[in-house]
């Protein structure tokens, strides 16, 4: 196997999960406490949501959901935490190959 190969085994065997480590230049300031509210609400009003999670402090509730990992004592944003619960402006700056798509499709005739 060569060196530039290993992640996508590792990620093949669900042994990676690019996700879920520290963003570079990422800092827990550069979470939009407006998202948090927003994720909150989310939780409380779906069906089925786990609402246990409300009852978490944020930091509690970063470190549940993978939003944040702690590295030598210091706690950094996930790539996930940062896409969910990131200021526009710095998920910008520190992805800024970041896009997402909508497509609507009737059959397979894409319609949107």
């Amino acid at each position: 196997m060569y060196s530039y190969e290993i992640m996508t085994r590792l990620s093949e065997l669900a042994l990676l999960d690019f996700s879920a480590g520290p963003l570079a230049g990422a800092a827990v300031e550069d979470f939009d406490p407006n998202q948090r509210i927003r994720l909150r609400n989310i939780i409380q009003t779906r069906p089925g949501g786990e609402k246990n999670l409300l009852s978490l402090s944020d930091d509690e509730l970063d470190k549940a959901l993978r939003f944040t990992t702690e590295i030598d004592g210091k706690i950094y944003p996930t790539v996930t935490g940062m896409l969910i619960l990131g200021k526009e402006n710095r998920i910008a700056e520190l992805m800024p190959t970041v896009k997402a798509s909508f497509q609507v499709l009737e059959g397979t005739k894409v319609k949107i």
